[in-house]
């Protein structure tokens, strides 16, 4: 398994769902060794840490340095030896690339790459941003419209086969870079939830929020097509008296966060949303305890973990009608569906879940059963019903 993220090192959902893969595959039986960037130290016979050179790990960050990008070749050819090396000394069956930027150019008879969004979709979210645009959200378009370009096509053309986590993605992928359609296959994300999550009242006690706010959650890396301008945008235009029953909690960094603490300054909304910078995965199941509500306002998604991780809580899940669970989801059954961009339909939402107390028990309890269908162990044996397929040609 080749991956750019793998625990303690996760900057993002592809590090979760490599985590919950590998964890379930190997629950059933399978030896998989798994080859990622991290800190060397923490190499042991199965699981290997390659030093970043580039920004590769810094994706929480507001920024990035130019120097530490264009080191990202050398990154990707040092991940291609080192995984050849291995290759050639150990008996593997198959090959797993978790992320076609970082393992496109790596070649094996019986190669799977895993693609969780497409970068044409990534350039279309930016383009259609209507937020501050500046020099890290160009180097992103350079990226994805050069190296990124080319890697994804590198790994469609070395796989035999691709895995993709949604159907929205495989569409992409079948009609903009002319995959053969019986050459991707569709595996949902599965999560499983940890066994020592604390309650609701004491999730809130150790994070010091307060016990009589409704309190709305959302978090991701701060980048243009996750919309958490958005998001601010409606709750400004909520009633003050509704406002004073919220709490708004922001989790994450990244290219946008300069640009979303002016927009809280600026609406004055200091006392109602809190930004709280980057949140390890280990608290982020608190964080998801201790909410009432959880907002998605991408304008881009295939099938986002935390969607379910939320969900499985029993928050409220309001989100735009982006990726495979917003179009599997029942409107104001399973959750609160608006479409994409929709300010007015977000903010009319908001309005009701304030105010309808019954209508948020509903759709936490609902939320819990849409989460269920969604599991670790279901991915796992999908995963290696592919992987029987690839190695029986």
């Amino acid at each position: 398994m080749v991956t750019r993220e793998y625990p303690p090192f996760i900057v993002g959902g592809v590090g979760t769902h490599t985590y919950q893969l590998v964890k379930y595959l190997r629950k059933i039986g399978i030896d998989v060794t798994v080859l990622s960037f991290g800190d060397p130290k923490l190499s042991t016979d199965n699981e290997i840490f390659l030093a970043p050179q580039s920004s590769l790990l810094e994706e929480s960050r507001t920024t990035t340095k130019l120097y530490k990008d264009l080191l990202l070749m050398r990154d990707i050819e040092s991940m291609m030896h080192y995984a050849k090396k291995l290759l050639h000394r150990m008996k593997f069956d198959v090959l797993h690339v978790q992320e076609p930027y970082i393992g496109g150019l790596i070649t094996f008879h019986r190669k799977v790459t895993t693609i969780h969004d497409t970068g044409i979709g990534e350039v279309k979210s930016i383009l259609n941003f209507t937020g501050v645009k500046n020099i890290q959200t160009l180097k992103k378009i350079v990226f994805y419209i050069t190296l990124g370009y080319f890697m994804e096509y590198a790994s469609i053309l070395t796989s035999k086969t691709i895995i993709t986590p949604a159907w929205v993605c495989k569409q992409e992928l079948v009609y903009m870079y002319k995959v053969a359609p019986q050459k991707v296959f569709v595996i949902h994300n599965g999560i499983e939830p940890p066994s020592n999550i604390p309650s609701k009242q004491e999730a809130r006690k150790i994070l010091d929020l307060p016990k009589d706010k409704i309190i709305v959650f959302t978090t991701g890396t701060h980048i243009p097509r996750k919309r958490f301008d958005l998001l601010i945008e409606a709750v400004k235009r909520l009633d003050r008296g509704l406002r004073d029953n919220l709490l708004v909690l922001v989790g994450g960094k990244g290219l946008e966060t300069g640009y979303l603490h002016l927009l809280v300054e600026k609406y004055s909304l200091g006392d109602t949303i809190k930004l709280v910078g980057y949140i390890p995965y280990s608290l982020l199941w608190t964080y998801y305890s201790a909410s009432d509500i959880f907002v998605i306002t991408s304008v881009n998604e295939s099938a986002p973990m935390v969607l379910l991780e939320a969900a499985s809580m029993g928050n409220a899940i309001v989100t735009s009608r982006i990726g495979d669970y917003a179009l599997m989801m029942k409107n104001g059954v399973d959750g609160m569906v608006f479409e994409p961009g929709d300010i007015n339909a977000l903010t009319r939402i908001l309005e009701e879940l304030v105010i309808n107390e019954n209508l948020r028990h509903a759709l936490s309890r609902n939320a819990k059963l849409f989460a269920s269908k969604f599991t670790a162990e279901k991915m796992a044996y999908k995963t290696l019903r592919v992987y029987e397929k690839v190695v029986k040609g």
